[in-house]
């Protein structure tokens, strides 16, 4: 599993030039936009946990261009250590990024003298929960398809919901509006204990549908 593991954050490596200038460029696009005194929380949090989002797709990328998985399979290795080193690895990815948008976020708020604690943390919490929800959706197609097959299944993942979001905002703003009053109504330790419970049980459907998968699929 750390050879895995050790593997995937070398892919990093190769490119992390163009992730720190994508990083500092986010980071200047939120100082701008947050500089008058608006508090977009969740901004920048977004562009970070979307970065580490594609880094992990990236590694599924050049394992299929390297044909790693083929070879991998030629050690001791097992399709199972293959699986889990991918869910652990974004899950890492995941910590790290949940972590820089807090600090940087905050670090930027308090020097523009706007901004909330407490906002940033519940913005940073619930962009990463979409960040949970979207990589447990997608590593079964991966697994399955490889990158260059689940490319428009993974535009559709992002647009549907987008243009979900859109519809129901557009022409049933009651249904919006009376779903985001009973959320803010509600007990808020249940509100994150239950998409805690949620999360949690997707990410152990997917895990388990990828495993069975992999242990199908020829190589």
């Amino acid at each position: 599993m750390k050879g895995l593991l050790v593997k995937d954050f070398s892919y990093i490596l190769k490119d992390v030039k163009t992730y720190a200038l994508m990083l500092v460029f986010y980071v200047f696009i939120f100082s701008i936009s947050n500089s008058g005194g608006e508090n977009g929380a969740g901004v920048l949090s977004g562009m970070i946990i979307m970065l580490l989002f594609i880094i992990s797709m990236n590694t599924f990328s050049y394992d299929d261009y390297n044909n790693w998985n083929r070879y991998a399979l030629t050690m001791p290795i097992s399709r199972n250590d293959l699986v889990f080193s991918k869910y652990v690895f974004s899950l890492l990815s995941f910590i790290v990024g949940l972590v820089l948008s807090i600090v940087v976020t905050i670090g930027i708020n308090t020097y523009n003298g706007v901004g909330d604690f407490m906002e940033t943390i519940s913005a940073s919490i619930g962009v990463g929960a979409v960040y949970i929800l979207y990589t447990s959706l997608m590593f079964p197609i991966l697994f399955k398809y490889g990158t260059e097959k689940a490319r428009m299944l993974m535009m559709a993942m992002f647009l549907v919901p987008a243009l979900l979001v859109f519809v129901i905002v557009k022409f049933f703003p009651s249904v919006g509006s009376g779903f985001m009053r009973t959320l803010s109504n509600s007990n808020p330790i249940f509100v994150v204990v239950g998409i805690g419970l949620i999360l949690l049980g997707v990410l152990l459907i997917s895990v388990k549908l990828s495993l069975r998968i992999m242990k199908k699929k020829e190589f």
